[in-house]
């Protein structure tokens, strides 16, 4: 089963799509915010999040409930604004916002691990760039390449003053 978690109307099809408000295209009626899930544990296998883990209250806890009914080898892709970004900041609605090392911390190999009951064996970040005219040479390439290869080089120095529209994370249980 695959599942598009916070769908709006951005109705996909092959998923069982879920939102908290009941619009055209949604299957099931779901808030995101209350626990656990209505999800059978080990029963998913893969999760589609598009812009929504920054406006639950407890994106953590969120991803604790993903791991528990993602199946072995299931995936969550998530989109979310970088910190860098403007739109992370929008008037109030998103509540979080979010870096390369926010998502490390669940890898199975973290010497913090210990703080969650949960980890992901593997995690994939893709840092997307603004497709502004002045950026084209830094969007489509060197940019890019720097901050996948090295993402802690360009969160930690002043390469981080051309913002990163979003990321993209796949993390695998």
């Amino acid at each position: 089963m695959k599942i598009n978690m916070g769908c709006g109307t951005d109705i996909k099809k092959g998923y069982l799509n879920v939102d908290i408000a009941k619009l055209e295209g949604v299957d099931k009626l779901v808030n995101l915010n209350k626990y656990p899930l209505p999800f059978k544990e080990n029963s998913v296998d893969e999760i589609y999040l598009n812009h929504v883990l920054a406006h639950l209250d407890d994106p953590t806890t969120f991803l604790g409930e993903v791991n528990r009914i993602l199946k072995k080898g299931g995936k969550i892709i998530i989109l979310v604004p970088h910190f860098t970004s403007a739109t992370a900041y929008w008037g109030g609605v998103r509540k979080h916002q979010f870096s390369w090392a926010t998502f490390q911390r669940y890898t199975k190999t973290n010497k913090r691990g210990y703080y969650f009951n949960f980890s992901f064996s593997r995690i994939l970040v893709d840092f997307q760039f603004q497709k502004k005219p002045f950026l084209v040479f830094w969007r489509g390439g060197l940019l890019r390449l720097i901050a996948n290869k090295w993402p802690y080089l360009y969160e930690m120095t002043s390469l981080q003053r051309f913002p990163c529209r979003q990321m993209q994370i796949t993390m695998i249980k």
